[in-house]
């Protein structure tokens, strides 16, 4: 395995015992409200080495879910020229799309960026038609591993969870968890993310726990006071 990447999810690769003859690429632009041409350019450029210098074996390449949904922004364009790219380009391929991946970091992603407002008690703004889907960074290789070990490949496939949770449960639950207070400003907009689960649904087992209704909360209880430690 050959791992191109070196933040949250590549270690979440390096950890985990993965038994695939892969290139994991888990390097590029990570962050939805990015806008930077740059930074795009730089995962093209980094994506198109790695399939010139790795022609012979299987790439794994992480999108976002966000494609699931009709409306556009620079990310999601830049996230669907890759997938186009990859498909025409690579022999052998898997594309995981993932919601709002959940481990310890310290930038602007979601979780970082609530707790970060709660621990100086600055104001959240909540948009109350928005519901997110929290997946845990290990578990990620977890069922990666599965789903390419059941000879699933060349297709597109979302990794997420079963069960979406709204904007404000989420504040609610980390501030309870930090034991701090909350000052939110509500604005009616947002909306519901796009999962296509039935697909996940033939490779894991009906238990699995991201199938669990209470998944979301085992993931804030396993990261929320570990972030709160470096934001």
């Amino acid at each position: 395995m050959q791992i191109i990447g070196n933040g949250l999810i590549a270690k979440a690769f390096q950890d985990f015992n993965f038994t695939k003859n892969c290139v994991i690429f888990a390097s590029g632009v990570s962050d939805s409200a990015d806008e930077n041409n740059l930074n795009f350019a730089r995962e093209f450029n980094l994506l198109e080495d790695t399939i010139k210098n790795f022609k012979n074996k299987r790439l794994v390449y992480f999108s976002t879910c966000s494609l699931n949904s009709e409306d556009n922004s620079k990310y999601k364009m830049h996230k669907r020229n890759l997938e186009n790219y990859i498909y025409k380009n690579c022999s052998s391929y898997n594309i995981f799309r993932l919601p709002q991946v959940v481990g310890v970091v310290d930038n602007n992603t979601l979780i970082s960026y609530f707790i970060r407002n709660l621990k100086y008690g600055n104001e959240i703004l909540v948009q109350t038609n928005a519901t997110r889907h929290l997946l845990d960074v290990e578990d990620i290789p977890r069922i990666t591993n599965i789903i390419i070990g059941k000879g699933f490949s060349n297709k597109i496939i979302d990794i997420a969870p079963l069960y979406h949770i709204d904007i404000f449960s989420i504040v609610k639950f980390i501030s309870k968890e930090l034991n701090l207070e909350y000052k939110i400003n509500f604005v009616t907009s947002g909306s519901k993310q796009n999962i296509f689960i039935s697909n996940l649904e033939n490779f894991l087992d009906y238990d699995d726990k991201i199938f669990s209704k209470d998944y979301w909360k085992l993931v804030l209880k396993k990261y929320s006071k570990k972030i709160n430690k470096v934001v």
